[in-house]
């Protein structure tokens, strides 16, 4: 719990967009019934969390120095114990805005893994240290949910030897979307241009209108057969 919350913390720490509060002060505000110093706060709590060391007996031939009468190698076999180290836990994590008590995003996470084999105890890797990369996946997934963040869409724009077209290409590439959009929108209803109308459905599918998108270029499919 302790890793989770400083690796948080030091995320938050570089973050342009959030001003951290000392976790313990946080803590102190709840326990307390007082003003909470965030205005938003992560609660995240391991509900099962086990961890065992498990005997292993590998069982192995080796040359016993010996030959039988025909001269082949006499083998034997010998038990050797070693030990892994396994854990197991379940973690839930919920994003709470302090005003209102409303539980913005949550997650929960089953997970289980063992470390590799080793001849003695005391050479087992610590249970911190074998999930620890699972420690911080769940870090970034609530880094992710606490800060902004933008999402790139790669858009293929079709072509045609239009001017128009062309200049309503380079319009959407500079992000003027709304403009392009227009564009492509009074170019389709002069000339039928299957380009123009494409490239109005993906501007649409960029700024959200996913069912919107779906139809308009199922509609197009059926009306040109074009599988573009």
């Amino acid at each position: 719990a302790n890793y989770l919350t400083e690796t948080l913390e030091n995320g938050l720490a570089n973050s342009n967009y959030i001003s951290v509060v000392n976790s313990q002060s946080v803590k102190n505000a709840l326990k307390n019934g007082i003003q909470n110093p965030a205005d938003v706060y992560c609660a995240g709590r391991f509900t099962d969390f086990n961890s065992s060391v498990v005997p292993i007996e590998k069982q192995t031939s080796v040359d016993s120095g010996r030959k039988d009468s025909q001269g082949r190698t006499i083998y034997k076999t010998v038990y050797e114990k070693c030990y892994k180290l396994t854990v197991d836990f379940k973690f839930r994590y919920e994003i709470i805005e302090s005003s209102t008590g409303k539980i913005l995003g949550s997650n929960s996470y089953n997970y289980s893994t063992s470390s590799g084999e080793y001849s003695t105890k005391r050479s087992l890797p610590s249970a911190l240290e074998i999930c620890e990369s699972k420690f911080n996946s769940i870090s970034s997934d609530i880094l992710h949910k606490l800060q902004p963040y933008q999402i790139t869409y790669t858009l293929n724009l079709l072509t045609d030897k239009s001017d128009v077209l062309k200049e309503a290409n380079k319009i959407a590439k500079k992000g003027n979307l709304e403009t392009a959009s227009t564009m492509y929108d009074s170019y389709y209803e002069t000339t039928g241009s299957f380009e123009s109308r494409y490239n109005y459905i993906l501007l649409q599918q960029a700024v959200g209108n996913l069912l919107e998108a779906r139809d308009m270029m199922k509609e197009l499919y059926i009306k040109t057969g074009d599988l573009r």
